[in-house]
């Protein structure tokens, strides 16, 4: 190829991109001006409560009313860690090493549970809590007069399947930063999978928005570089609430901030203007609200302490997802390896 041609397929795929991120940027606007009704009603019925931002149920525990702790911690990625085989303590060279959980939180909150109790058995590196409650009450004014009515009305007005073929999308675009932390975790069977992947579903899955790959047999996965430093060993450190972003600890934030250098859109779209730039994370914002956004209403309805439960469930879940979906060091042990039942006294 040469560099006229080099350069007409550039300039295209940076037209192509353009034109998608302007679109929805346009989709995003037309959203939050068809949801201000919806988001003015809501705010509406939380001041009902007393104090706007924050729900009473029945048993007269106050609670926050919502949170965008799963919006980039990845929680609509489909991730498929937890389906990888269950091995004992292995070598990076063939996978990663299970690394214990940060969190010694044995159980979810319940409703019968006071916020002493679940503080009590939290784990959590925590030092700067009071000052992350408020950035955490931020988000959530965020999440209830942005966010939810925008994903209201992107549910609304967006067929499902192709709200699914958006988030296959825009997973796959995701793919190349995979793919780089696969090797610098030294899988390259993983990083292979993930290559061809990438290769199936941008060419025979039209850009990724269906997962013609799947259909192969191979299985969705997603690694980051914060997942990158867990395993190896770097600890998370403290715990931080970030407005927009959500939950994340020092790791993940530093791994965050690599991430976005491994991303070829970052380059790709280096000269165009901040909205072309910030459309590809809008996108994948609002995709993965939406799929979580009925999770995150239960949590916070069952939940005597919301932002304890968010903070121990993230913490759990970015320790699984280092030890490829292994709870522990080693595999646990049967119940009853005799493989009988014990006699039940009455």
């Amino acid at each position: 190829m040469t560099e006229a041609e080099a350069g007409g397929a550039r300039n295209s795929l940076v037209r192509l991109v353009a034109a998608v991120a302007m679109a929805a940027s346009a989709m995003m606007a037309c959203a939050a001006t068809a949801g201000a009704q919806t988001s003015t009603n809501f705010i509406s019925r939380q001041s009902q409560d007393g104090i706007v931002g924050r729900q009473s149920n029945d048993d007269g525990i106050r609670r926050p009313p919502s949170s965008l702790w799963r919006l980039i911690s990845n929680a609509g990625d489909q991730n498929a860690n937890d389906s990888k085989p269950q091995e004992a303590v292995v070598t990076p060279a063939a996978g990663k090493v299970p690394a214990p959980v940060e969190s010694s939180t044995k159980a979810l909150a319940t409703s019968d549970q006071t916020p002493a109790d679940v503080a009590a058995t939290s784990g959590a590196d925590d030092p700067l809590e009071p000052f992350n409650r408020m950035l955490f009450g931020v988000n959530e004014a965020i999440d209830m007069v942005v966010l939810r009515p925008v994903s209201l009305v992107y549910r609304a007005v967006v067929p499902s399947p192709m709200r699914h073929g958006i988030a296959n999308m825009v997973a796959n675009a995701y793919a190349p930063v995979t793919f780089a932390n696969d090797l610098l975790q030294g899988d390259p069977e993983a990083a292979k999978v993930t290559l061809v992947r990438f290769m199936v579903n941008s060419t025979a899955g039209f850009g990724g928005m269906v997962d013609a790959a799947a259909a192969a047999g191979l299985s969705q996965r997603y690694e980051d570089f914060g997942q990158t430093l867990g395993v190896w060993g770097a600890g998370p450190g403290p715990y931080l609430m970030v407005p927009v972003v959500g939950p994340t600890t020092v790791r993940d934030g530093v791994g965050r901030i690599v991430d976005i250098a491994f991303n070829p859109l970052t380059w790709i779209l280096w000269y165009q203007p901040h909205e072309v730039q910030l459309a590809p994370y809008m996108a994948r914002l609002v995709t993965t609200h939406e799929s979580v956004m009925d999770d995150l209403q239960a949590l916070r309805k069952t939940s005597p302490d919301f932002y304890a439960s968010v903070r121990d469930i993230y913490m759990q879940k970015r320790a699984a997802d280092i030890a490829n979906g292994v709870a522990a060091q080693g595999v646990l042990e049967p119940i009853n390896p005799a493989g009988t039942l014990e006699p039940i006294n009455p």
